[in-house]
Formats: C-alpha cells, sequence, structure tokens
C-alpha cells in the first residue's frame, strides 16, 4: 500500500486517521504515534499537523529505538522541541533549559532511558539538594520528561515518580520577608535621600510603587502611564517584562487584575509622570512608559532593578530586602488591617486563594483601617 493518510468518520460522531508508513497502517484517534522498527511514530491532532509529521518522518527515515534504548540526552531534545511548539513562557522556558544543562544532563545524559532507575534518581537529586534547591526543580523536569517518552512509546515507566523532593532549605537568617513599620520607616528615609537625577527618582517610584500595590517587579517594569487610572484611582496590571527584554501580554497567573492607588502613590506617580515628560523634551521624546530610560524608549531591566535595589540596601544600612519582599509587605498590610483574603488574593494575582492563606493568614488581625490608609500614613512625611 502506498505511503498516506486516510480521514475515516464512524457513526459513533469521532474521527480518526489511518497513517500508512511503508509496513502497514496504524490507526489511533486523535493522536497518531510512530511505532519504531520498520514503522516510525508520527502525532497530529489535526490533518494539516499530521501531513506535516508524517513528511518529516519520511524525510528522515530513521526509525526510533525500541522502548528505553534511547538515550536521556536525545530524547530531551525531542521533549523541548514539543514543549516549544506549547508556546511556553520565555521566562519557563529558560528556567527549564537551565534545569537541564545544569543538573539533568550531566548526570543522566549519556544513559539510556532504560538505565535509569529509581534508585539512580533519588541518589541525584539527594548530590543536588546539597548544592542548593535546584533539585526540586530539576526532579519536577525530569518526571514530566519521563511522561512524555511514556505518551511516545519510548519509555515504560517513570523513575523519577515516586522520588521525595528534597525539603526546601530555610532561608538566611539576615533574609526578611515581610517589612515591619520600623523597616518601612528606614526605608522612606533612605528613598528620601536619593539624589533627584533622572535614574534615582525612577527607582525611588519603582520601590514605593512595589510597595503601595504589591506588583511583581516584571509586572511594575512592564507599566504603561494608560494602565494607570488617576480619575478612578486604580491601576490595570495586563503583562509583564520577561529577561530577553519583551512584553508578553500576559501576567504569571494568565489574569488581568486592577489595583487600587491610595492617595500618596496616586502623588508620587502624578509627580514623576510631569518630571519625566519634562526630562524627555530635552530629548523629543514622548513617554509611554513609567520606567523607560531617559534617552530612548528601552525599559529598565529586572536584574538592572535587582542589583540597584541590592546596592541601595547596603549603603543605606536596611535590612536586607528584595523586590519581592515589597510584595509580600503589602500583602501582609491588607491582612494585617482587615481586608478580606479573596480581596487580597485578587489584588496579588493569586490563582489560588490558598496561596493567599499560607502567606497572610498569620497578619490577621481586627481591622482598624483600610490598607491604603495606612501605607498613606507611613509615607505623610515623605516628600512627593
Amino acid at each position: 500500500m502506498k505511503n498516506g493518510i486516510k480521514k475515516v468518520d464512524k457513526r459513533d460522531h469521532f474521527t480518526y486517521w489511518v497513517v500508512t508508513l511503508q509496513s502497514g497502517a496504524v490507526t489511533y484517534r486523535k493522536k497518531i504515534k510512530r511505532f519504531d522498527g520498520r514503522v516510525t511514530t508520527v502525532t497530529g491532532s489535526s490533518l494539516p499537523e499530521l501531513r506535516k509529521s508524517v513528511r518529516e518522518a519520511q524525510q528522515e527515515g530513521v526509525p526510533l529505538p525500541k522502548n528505553g534504548e534511547m538515550l536521556f540526552a536525545e530524547a530531551t531534545e525531542r521533549y523541548m522541541k514539543s514543549y516549544l511548539a506549547k508556546g511556553q513562557p520565555f521566562n519557563t522556558i529558560k528556567g527549564t533549559e537551565t534545569g537541564l544543562n545544569v543538573y539533568l544532563l550531566p548526570t543522566f545524559g549519556h544513559l539510556k532511558l532504560n538505565e535509569i532507575t529509581p534508585l539512580l534518581v533519588d541518589d541525584a537529586v539527594n548530590g543536588w539538594a546539597e548544592r542548593g534547591d535546584g533539585g526540586r526543580r530539576a526532579l519536577g523536569i525530569m518526571r514530566s520528561i519521563f511522561r512524555y517518552c511514556i505518551r511516545m512509546g519510548l519509555a515504560d515507566a517513570n523513575p523519577a515518580d515516586n522520588i521525595e523532593p528534597p525539603k526546601r532549605k530555610k532561608g538566611r537568617a539576615y533574609r526578611t520577608k515581610f517589612l515591619s513599620d520600623a523597616d518601612i520607616g528606614q526605608l522612606v528615609d533612605a528613598l528620601g535621600k536619593l539624589e533627584t537625577d533622572y535614574n534615582s527618582e525612577r527607582f525611588r517610584v519603582l520601590i514605593l510603587l512595589g510597595l503601595n500595590t504589591g506588583l511583581r517587579v516584571a509586572e511594575a517594569l512592564a507599566l504603561t502611564w494608560d494602565d494607570v487610572d488617576f480619575k478612578k484611582k486604580k491601576l490595570a496590571v495586563t503583562k509583564k517584562l520577561v529577561a530577553d527584554g519583551t512584553i508578553e501580554d500576559f501576567t504569571k497567573s494568565k489574569e488581568d487584575r486592577f489595583v487600587p492607588l491610595g492617595a500618596f502613590i496616586q502623588g508620587a506617580l502624578k509627580t514623576w509622570k510631569a518630571e519625566q515628560a519634562e526630562q524627555a523634551v530635552r530629548f523629543g521624546l514622548q513617554k509611554t512608559c513609567p520606567f523607560e530610560n531617559l534617552t530612548d524608549s528601552a525599559l529598565m531591566q529586572s536584574h538592572n532593578t535587582r542589583i540597584r535595589l541590592m546596592r541601595f540596601v547596603k549603603s543605606n544600612d536596611l535590612p536586607y530586602f528584595t523586590y519581592h519582599d515589597l510584595r509580600h509587605t503589602y500583602g501582609s498590610l491588607l491582612a494585617a488591617n482587615g481586608i478580606e483574603f479573596t480581596e487580597i488574593q485578587r489584588r496579588l494575582g493569586h490563582k489560588d486563594l490558598g496561596t493567599t492563606l499560607s502567606r497572610y493568614i498569620h497578619a490577621r488581625q481586627e481591622p482598624d483601617a483600610k490598607a491604603e490608609e495606612i501605607l498613606d500614613q507611613i509615607f505623610c512625611r515623605m516628600p512627593r
């Protein structure tokens, strides 16, 4: 029989494809797998996709190894092609590549799939745990790779399935997750002592924004002035800045949200918008984003923000904190002042209410004021 594809419609309203490759026809619903031996594996969720896969398989003309005989490195390469085709976010892809290159490939890349046993995986995970916290992430990636291999007929079992992930190491003693009122006071004083040049003012507004809205740094850096509604006193969070400097039109939770703006942060943003526009005129530019560079439209990058914040903390003898700790501080203030946990979840963009509860229920007290009012009181002595 000649090579080709035939679409078959059955009476019970499902459709399948018959794929003919050299040695005969094999029938599957929804997905077509290439067998090893004289028939290769083909997958396709639609007829055009299936035809493309068949053409590629015919051009390769190389049968897949029998179950378990493929090298882990080759299986990983196939997995990543499938992974990338699903349109994963840039940062997620980079994190997966790091886990592969730092942990998995150096350890298992030279082994065949059937040579990787649960005992080997357990030993490796324990070793990784000694080096840091990457073992948890690497174990998750390995499970996904073997699940893919089982679906593709390349492996019979997943040796990472029943492996206990290592416990997360406790943070360093000097790490502060939530800033206290005293810490916030120190931070306010230090921000007030910054120079008045463009980059310093931009950095000051970025820190204040994180503390007053709980935005993730990637969300803050991606803001445009159109996202700030001064009339309705709220901020639209719809996108994020990724590591390659581009903007992705969705947040971590894949859901847009609106965050209320207190009087202080409104004033700080209005002042900064006017100052930014005034300075940009000298270069014949119009600024559409709060955190653009002065002389071009490039955005302030996350890694530069992290470095600048570390230097700022050290030079002002502040308790150690990261930008994300400003988010935790905001959430803690909301919880401590009686804001409903469902509202905190909405403001912070948590997909799961359990995440909100686990992080902020400790801060619950009897409500005595709105969180925006508390923040305004803390910042009232700081010039806008």
